[in-house]
Formats: structure tokens, sequence, C-alpha cells
């Protein structure tokens, strides 16, 4: 495959448009960061453990794609226990690069996506046209490593083949069931000149699942044209693009709208919508079509079809109906609204009649079947002493078209008592029985059932028929951080008077989910011991956290600390430790059920010990306008280091700050203010787990 020279332009605007969504999370994540990073996201099957992978900016893909990638895989969990030792191997033993470009030829033989791929990495030029739109030319120019970054990255996701082209994905065979695993992906640098942030993942063959169907999927038929809409909010860390298939022979058999996937877009505030819509020409009105839809994964992956829905077009109504007048029967128990519309309409199904006790108000339906479409006549034995109908026409195509409300006064205002003795219970699977005692005025018709999630908010129907009974069921989410559900009860006459509301009953969710995890975020070693201080967990109902301890001579885990959520306190010093010594830590949450979160990532820390070796000679600070940070440099000759502590003064206090690798002698600190003076020291951490004194203190002013 020779080298291509021409320059590569894509006259599909909605290619490109797929393109920029892409690549947004990735150019949002490198805005946000102050370095490039490698991002990685991984999919489990019953054998074996998928990855994959993209820098965040274009200068890292370049970059990473002339170097190559290393992998390792850390044993985090071994046959379901913490192991006392994590194990790190190394999955690459050469760093995973791209094809060549003579092996690119037979992957780009029938994948458009490949050669796309092909041309952003090799092509000598690369260029979208908008036609002759001129900003177009001007934006290639200015932009063309992002075009090509964006373009792969976008064609990585939409095609395994050239993912593994790529050099974006790798496949772990030699797993095994109970374990878990942590992977890291790092870019093979010769240097730090730029540096790449590795990325990583946590993940076990436990973790198989089997792909959704998307849900939520609604059609809106007009004249010959069709709406589609279905929820991507519940799949967006599942789903990166979309398939919509079509059925014109009752569902046997379905076709691609496009070869082309959609992808999930933003608006202009750069928020994600919930749903995504796409719009379909219908040949003919009046045949019913079908429509379904699929969803595809980063890793290849086509999901199982959403259930079909199905309509015909047809012409939208060309006239409202009219309400003309309403007779009230002699017991004012009865009402018969009569009406006009154009016998003419040929897109009408027919009519259906509501109520409401205001003309802007809610409306309830009274006819429980859509009335004839030459009715022009209805009698209600619903009624309310200000009554408000509206008559509805509904088209063929499922559009309606309602009347001006017409008002209707009846003589009895009077409402039911409010119902008493609401009890209700929940099970673990959100299933919810209420009951209460019946009513027992003449009038009586039915009971509605409210509901709220928090005792100060406004409830809300949940009932969407009338109630005939004293028991109801309904469900609710247990998975949500509300703890509380609160119901009433409202009774209805024959005229719709609605009572009080009932005393309302609060009830409590069970609790299945346990707590999010709590997060190590500072430590710090003194004579007095290893001062530990944590995040706490984002979970409401935590009632304490367990902190525990483990060394090399006492492998087993040890409860130390149990810290009570009222004494809100989220640090805590070991001061039994013994000099010289590395332990580790780790912490869960305890929520008011007793359910415990996972265990936080280990922490590794060595207690103080007498210096015995001395430390760099030399601190030098430098200040950097320019790049706005300081540059802290120093000499350490010997070659038992394991890694260097920088310490940094902050509130008067001498604190660790950073670390650095052995082999490297410096350091870069961008938490810097203008007119501020920082103070700096830096102490050697040696291989045997002792610690050299402190260099002389670098001080410069910023």
């Amino acid at each position: 495959m020779t080298k291509p020279t021409h320059t590569f332009r894509i006259l599909c605007l909605g290619i490109l448009f797929c393109i920029g969504l892409t690549a947004t999370a990735y150019a949002q994540q490198a805005e946000e960061e102050d370095q490039a990073s490698i991002q990685v996201i991984s999919k489990a099957w019953q054998d074996s453990i998928c990855l994959r992978w993209a820098p965040t900016d274009p200068l890292a893909w370049q970059l990473a794609s002339r170097h190559g990638y290393i992998i390792t895989r850390t044993t985090v969990v071994k046959a379901g226990q913490i192991p006392a030792t994590e194990e790190t191997i190394t999955l690459t033993p050469q760093p995973i690069k791209p094809l060549p470009l003579p092996d690119w030829e037979p992957v780009v033989q029938g994948n458009d996506y490949a050669a796309i791929a092909a041309q952003a990495l090799y092509g000598e030029r690369f260029a979208v046209s908008g036609g002759e739109n001129d900003i177009a030319g001007i934006f290639n120019e200015s932009r063309e490593s992002e075009l090509r970054f964006s373009f792969a990255l976008f064609a990585a996701d939409m095609s395994p083949a050239v993912a593994r082209s790529l050099g974006l994905w790798y496949t772990d065979t030699q797993v095994q069931q109970g374990d878990r695993y942590r992977y890291e992906v790092t870019v093979a640098l010769p240097d730090q000149q730029f540096p790449i942030a590795p990325g990583s993942t946590y993940i076990g063959l436990d973790e198989a699942y089997d792909l959704p169907a998307p849900i939520d999927v609604e059609a809106e038929f007009g004249d010959q044209q069709v709406i589609i809409r279905w929820n991507k909010y519940f799949f967006e860390n599942i789903y990166t693009a979309w398939l919509l298939e079509r059925s014109a022979d009752g569902g046997q058999t379905y076709q691609l709208l496009s070869e082309i996937p959609m992808v999930a877009g933003q608006n202009e505030n750069n928020q994600e919508e919930r749903y995504l819509y796409r719009s379909d020409s219908l040949p003919q009105n009046g045949v019913e079509y079908y429509y379904r839809v699929r969803g595809l994964t980063p890793f290849g992956e086509t999901g199982p079809p959403s259930e079909a829905v199905s309509g015909s077009g047809s012409k939208p109504l060309s006239a409202l109906p009219r309400i003309t007048g309403a007779t009230i029967g002699d017991r004012q128990e009865k009402i018969t609204l009569d009406w006009s519309f154009p016998a003419d309409a040929e897109a009408l199904e027919g009519f259906h009649v509501y109520l409401s006790d205001k003309a802007n108000g809610t409306y309830a339906r009274l006819t429980q079947k859509l009335l004839k479409a030459n009715t022009r006549t209805y009698t209600s034995s619903r009624a309310l002493s200000s009554s408000y109908f509206i008559v509805e026409a509904v088209a063929k195509n499922g559009s309606t078209g309602r009347s001006y409300p017409y008002f209707v006064q009846l003589a009895d205002s009077i409402p039911p008592a409010a119902p008493t003795g609401l009890q209700a219970s929940a099970d673990t699977t959100g299933l919810v029985t209420l009951s209460w005692e019946p009513n027992t005025e003449e009038d009586f018709l039915a009971y509605q059932v409210f509901r709220t999630n928090y005792e100060s908010e406004e409830m809300s129907l949940v009932s969407p028929e009338p109630v005939y009974d004293t028991e109801f069921v309904d469900t609710i989410n247990l998975r949500t951080l509300s703890e509380e559900v609160y119901y009433a009860i409202v009774a209805l006459d024959i005229r719709f008077n609605a009572s009080a509301l009932s005393e309302v009953f609060r009830l409590e969710r069970p609790d299945i989910l346990p707590p999010l995890a709590p997060a190590f975020n500072n430590w710090e070693v003194s004579e007095a011991g290893i001062r530990l201080d944590w995040l706490p967990s984002g979970s409401t109902d935590v009632a304490q956290y367990l902190l525990y301890r483990r060394s090399k001579d006492a492998p087993a885990w040890t409860l130390i600390h149990v810290a009570d959520r009222e004494q809100n306190l989220n640090t805590y010093t070991d001061s039994k430790v013994q000099p010289a010594t590395a332990y580790e830590y780790t912490l869960l949450a305890v929520d008011d059920s007793g359910l415990e979160s996972l265990p936080s990532s280990p922490l590794r820390v060595s207690s103080k010990n007498a210096p015995t070796q001395e430390g760099p000679g030399y601190l030098d600070a430098t200040a950097d306008y320019s790049d706005k940070h300081v540059l802290l440099r120093w000499e350490y000759p010997k070659h038992n280091v394991l890694r260097y502590h920088i310490y940094k003064q902050i509130d008067g206090t001498f604190r660790m700050y950073g670390n650095q690798e052995p082999g490297t002698t410096y350091f870069t600190d961008k938490q810097v203010k203008e007119g501020q003076q920082y103070r700096y020291r830096v102490q050697v951490l040696f291989t045997d787990g002792t610690l050299s004194t402190f260099s002389p203190i670098g001080k410069v002013k910023y």
C-alpha cells in the first residue's frame, strides 16, 4: 500500500458532525487537565477482558502512535480475596503500535472507516470540505492535526478492526473467574519532554453482562413522515452509536435506514439531551410501518433490538370541534354535550371528552373508548359543581385538536371526607402495597393516590385512572439517594369533588444499595505517627467508617479505628506504628442498614525512621513566569533511591506535596500565585524503606 499523497476530503457534513461529537469527551478531558493523559474503558466477556483506550489530545496521539503503548495488569483480588501482595505483570513485551502503512491494505478492503483512519495516520494532507463554504478551508489549515485525531478516534469507535490497527485495542485471555484486575496503559516515551499520564481501569470477569435493548422508543406519524425518539441517557456508558431499522411487512424483516450509525449529540449549551431523534420519510400514507433501534458499543458489539413501534401516515386534521350547547339533567347528575365538526373530515378517527374544575386546569378523560367519527353528542354521568368540558378530535395519524373549554355550573360542591387509616409497606423489589378505610358517602365515586419523594414537595398523582378499591399497588425506585417516600389519598364523588388529602404516610425505602467507597486524599508521616485524611463517601446514610491496616509482618487486615458519623472527622493519626515500617491502609463505609462499601484503594505509607543518609546537597527553585510554574532542581548521585518526596510549606508547615521517580531530579509546581513566596524541601526514600535528611530549603518569590 503506497503512502497516500492526496488531500482527504469528506463532503458529507453529517459524518463530520458525528466525528466532532465522538472526540468531544476526549477534548474536554484534555482541557480540564494540566497534562495529556490516556483514557481507558474495558469490557468483560465470559473468558476474556477487552481494553479500549485513547489519548486526550492530538499531540499525545501522535507521540503514542510513534512510540507505542505498554499495558500492565495488577491482580488486586485473587479468588475473591485481597492478596497480601499484589502481582503486576507486563502484558505487552513490545509496545503496541499502529500497523505499518503496507499492512493497512487488507484492512482497508471493504472498510471505509479503515480508509479514514489510514489517511488520518499516514496521509500527507487531511482536510474536510463543506462544499463551497470557505470557512471549512480555513478550518482545515488551522486545525489539521485535530481533524486527524478526531477522525481516527471516530473510526476506531465504529470498527474493532480499525481500533486494533490503530493500536487502541487489547484482549486479555489469561484471566480467571473470581479475580479482579487493574489495567494500566502507558505511552512508551523515551523521555518526559511531553509527559502523558497513564490511564487505568478496574474490572473482573464477573462484570460480564448481556447488552440491553433500547427503551422508551416512540414514534409520531404525520403526513408521509415519522419522527422516532428513544432514550439514550440510560445507555450513555454502553452505546456510542445507534442504528435505526424499518419494516414494511408487519415486522417480519427489517432494513437499515442508513449504513452510517447515529452518534449522540450535544445542544448549544454543551449539554447532552436525554433522547435521540430521527426523522424518516414514509413512502405512502395508510401503510403500517414498524421501527426499532439497536445500539453499537465501542467494542464492536451490536445490541439487541428495542421493542418495535408502528404506525401509518395520514393527513392532519383540517378543523377543530366546537361545543354548541349543554343540557343538565333533572337531578343534576347528568350533562349532555352537543358539538359540531365538518362531516367531510377524512382524517378523523373519533372523539374524546374531557372534564376539569378549571378552564386552564388538568382535564380528566371521561370517555373510556374513542367515540365514533360521526358522533356529535355525549352524556356524562360525572360532573363537578363548576365543570369545564373539552371535546378532542383524534386524527387517524394520532394527532389531536381540542375545542375551547365549555363551562357548565351545578349546585352541588360538597366534597367527600378525607380518607383515613392509610397504611403502606414495601418489599426489596420496590413493590409498595397501600390500603385504607373506605369512604361511606352516597355520592362517593373513587380514589386518587398521590406520592412524593420529599415531605416538603408537592405531591404528584400516581394513579392514572380512578381507584375504585381501598388497595393500590405502586412501584418505587430503590436505587436512589432518597431514603423515604410519602403517600396520601384523595376521595372523589360522582361530580369529581375532591376531598382534602388524607394524613400523609411516611414509608422508608428498603435499603439495598451499599454506600459509595471513601477515598484517601492525603497523608503525612511524622514522629507522632502516620496521619491519614480521606474524602467521605458520597452516600448520605453512612453511619461509620472502618479503617484497616496491615504490614509485611502482619499481612492480615486489622481494624484499627472506627469513625462514627456524629464525630464528623475524616482524619486519623495512627500512633501505634513501628519505626521504618511499611504499612498498607484501606477504608470502608458502613451505612445505617449495615451495608458495607467496597474497600478503598490501599494506601501504602512507611513510618518515619531516623535518617541514615544525607539528602540532596542543594535545591534550586526557579520561577517560570511564561509557563506559570515553579521548577525545582536538585542532584543526587546515589542509586538506591525508591522515590523523592517533595515538601512545600503550607500555612507555615512543611507538608508532603508530591513525589518524583528515581532518575528524575526535577519537579514542576503549577499551583502558584503571583506575588507569593514559596519554600520547598526534598527528602529521599530509599529502597530499604529508610529516609534521608532533608535538602536545604529552596526559596522563590513568584
